[in-house]
């Protein structure tokens, strides 16, 4: 490249620098409705961003109640969790005592099925006039056979 074509090319970056220059919001060159319409869009924007500022502040209480109700929910859960374990373990220990209760209910129906059935043959013997039981002696027959003063 010669010398001329790179003073005609710094002249022309230059005149195009000062054109830009001039043509700035801030110049009084501009006709009024360019003025207007770059305001206009520079309004709407300002607008759109306090929207978005608000809707962004929206979300964020919003997120901050549900990071609340979370917790919350959570500190139920685990208070529900420590009463199921401790009702389980309830129930274990009912369980327990109910077969504890229940063998004992059934040895004493045992016994008194093995007494009726010994009152019965009692009565069935005493009817037919089979063998009478030994008559049971009275307390006072046996402290007088176990009183020193008894001959041997």
């Amino acid at each position: 490249m010669n010398r001329a074509s790179k003073v005609l090319g710094f002249v022309f970056v230059a005149l195009f620098g000062i054109y830009g220059c001039s043509k700035g919001p801030g110049s009084s060159s501009t006709p009024a409705s360019e003025s207007r319409s770059f305001y206009s869009s520079n309004s709407n924007q300002d607008a759109r961003l306090i929207r978005l500022e608000e809707d962004f502040k929206a979300a964020a209480a919003a997120r901050d109640t549900l990071r609340q109700k979370l917790a919350a929910a959570e500190d139920v859960q685990v208070k529900l969790q420590k009463q199921l374990e401790q009702t389980r373990f309830e129930g274990e220990n009912l369980r327990a005592e109910i077969a504890t209760r229940t063998g004992e209910r059934d040895e004493a129906k045992a016994q008194f099925e093995s007494f009726r059935r010994n009152i019965r043959e009692a009565l069935g013997q005493a009817e037919t006039g089979g063998v009478a039981p030994a008559p049971i002696p009275p307390a006072a027959a046996i402290n007088a056979d176990i009183s020193p003063n008894a001959p041997n």
